[in-house]
């Protein structure tokens, strides 16, 4: 099931990306027949659409900074998922060791919750910390909600579906979760059991 569901999101990236540089040929075209101020203004709001649509692609199927090595992959959230209204932090520790498959779950989780918390809680600040001790990898997502609508923040026990497909994902790699909250801030522990 979940490579099923990876395989309909990469094309699903695929798709959003074609069809919207499809739909931007003709209005980069019209653009060109524009005069100085109001054809540098439409330019610069193009540039910063397909920023936007390229984001977007890359998270709903970002395996592409993903090659087999779980923290090479986490470091790379920083420049990834930052945005100009949320800071993205990454500090990681050791090596874990995990099959390839469940790095690869670990991190489909870990960009899943990021996902959500930045777009539900709008913090200014998230921390990622990752480490393991002799038993499991550990990773820690802290931040403080300035969201209003504190119901909506990242719930581990409502089942949409993202939070259907990370307990699934968890499931495959005898993982688990669990939310702190004090107050307005917040913290997601997420622990997978090492290989022996």
């Amino acid at each position: 099931m979940l490579e099923r569901f990876d395989s309909d999101r990469a094309e699903l990236s695929r798709e959003l990306h074609d069809v919207v540089g499809s739909f931007l040929v003709p209005l980069k075209a019209e653009v060109e027949s524009k005069k100085g101020d109001q054809k540098e203004q439409w330019a610069k709001r193009i540039t910063a659409f397909e920023a936007f649509i390229q984001q977007t692609s890359h998270t709903i199927y970002p395996d592409y900074i993903f090659h087999g090595n779980l923290y090479k992959a986490l470091t790379k959230l920083n420049e990834f998922l930052s945005t100009s209204e949320t800071k993205v932090d990454v500090h990681v520790e050791g090596n874990p060791n995990l099959s390839e498959e469940a790095e690869h779950q670990t991190f489909r989780i870990a960009l899943e919750l990021l996902t959500n918390i930045i777009k539900h809680d709008k913090p200014q600040q998230v921390v990622l910390v990752a480490f393991e001790d002799a038993r499991d990898l550990t990773i820690t997502i802290t931040y403080t909600s300035v969201s209003q609508f504190q119901d909506q923040v990242v719930s581990i026990d409502r089942i949409t579906m993202g939070q259907g497909i990370i307990k699934e994902r968890l499931k495959s790699i005898k993982g688990k979760i669990k939310r702190i909250d004090e107050g307005h801030e917040h913290q997601v522990k997420l622990t997978i059991p090492l290989k022996a």
